[in-house]
């Protein structure tokens, strides 16, 4: 086989690894935040999986269309004869090609099933386990973005403090996301108020919970709950924690 054509086909399957490591969620949130040769590394990773994707499509097709069964050894007689008639009589542009199909498609397949995991597991317990799953991994040297991660999973408000000593607690509206960098929070607020100047005590003044329930019962749910969204620039948190009322009044008291 050409020296050339080889070369140009080898491209081309990296070129499926490196669609698969930026499309498959598993990876993208990782490779996102990396750079240099780390990310080349992932590429090489993801292209060698398509690669072997396609060598074992191969040798099931193999196996299913000869007869190895007279064979004591039938299973090790065909990877014998696969190896020698798949790579070692030129079918190598063949596997190549097919791993470069694989790279860019195959992501897409399994993207799908954790949408649908997600799907169902919202029905179940109202968050994206499965993506957050995924996600995990990608951002647990990020303190704040492991906090919002855990508000979604346990289903906990949070409570920011501003800088200003303006307080919000509330749910957070945007999970987290680590293909891009967060600059801005979406709440929905359950409870505003300040915090006091000398002992930063809590001091909660306006409470959204009857407001919410009227908008329930007029039927209005989620659109009118959009006029109560908060975007909070994130330079502007002195500190943010999850929030648990009733343990809050259990302390307080």
């Amino acid at each position: 086989m050409d020296a050339s054509l080889t070369t140009s086909l080898l491209l081309l399957s990296l070129t499926g690894g490196y669609s698969f490591s930026i499309v498959w969620k598993a990876s993208l949130f990782r490779s996102v935040r990396e750079q240099g040769h780390r990310l080349y590394f992932r590429a090489a990773f993801y292209t060698a999986v398509c690669f072997v994707c396609a060598l074992f499509l191969n040798f099931n097709f193999s196996l299913y269309s000869k007869d190895f069964a007279g064979s004591q050894d039938g299973f090790w007689v065909a990877i014998s004869s696969f190896a020698s008639s798949e790579i070692g009589s030129g079918k190598l542009p063949i596997l190549l090609v097919e791993s470069f199909v694989i790279g860019v498609f195959l992501p897409h397949i399994l993207n799908l099933i954790v949408n649908i995991l997600d799907e169902v597991c919202k029905k179940i317990a109202r968050v994206p386990k499965a993506s957050l799953f995924l996600i995990k991994p990608a951002i647990q040297h990020n303190d704040f973005e492991c906090l919002i991660c855990n508000a979604f999973e346990l289903e906990v408000p949070i409570l920011l403090t501003l800088k200003s000593r303006k307080i919000y607690v509330g749910w957070v509206m945007d999970g987290p996301n680590p293909s891009v960098e967060r600059r801005y929070m979406k709440i929905l607020p359950l409870i505003s108020g300040v915090r006091g100047e000398s002992f930063q005590r809590l001091n909660f003044t306006t409470f959204y919970s009857d407001v919410y329930n009227q908008l329930i019962e007029d039927g209005k749910g989620e659109e009118g709950f959009q006029e109560f969204e908060v975007v909070i620039p994130l330079d502007q948190v002195a500190n943010a924690h999850l929030f648990d009322l009733n343990t809050y009044q259990r302390f307080s008291e």
